[in-house]
């Protein structure tokens, strides 16, 4: 993954519309940000969450 960027920028969450996508045991929220080439994600997991399959992508992870 190359990510190129030159400037510092915030996101605002809050403008942001979110998603609901209800798996069998939990439910997850989500929001996106696209840029050319890549894709910023706040992923918000109900508390009984399972993964329930493994990905192979590259991913960059902040837990908070």
């Amino acid at each position: 993954m190359e990510i190129k960027t030159t400037e510092n920028f915030d996101i605002d969450w809050g403008n942001i519309q979110s998603d609901k996508m209800n798996r069998l045991t939990e439910v997850v929220m989500t929001k996106h940000i696209s840029f050319p080439n890549f894709k910023i994600r706040q992923l918000l997991f109900s508390k009984n969450h399972e993964a329930d399959h493994g990905c192979k992508k590259g991913h960059i992870i902040y837990v908070i």
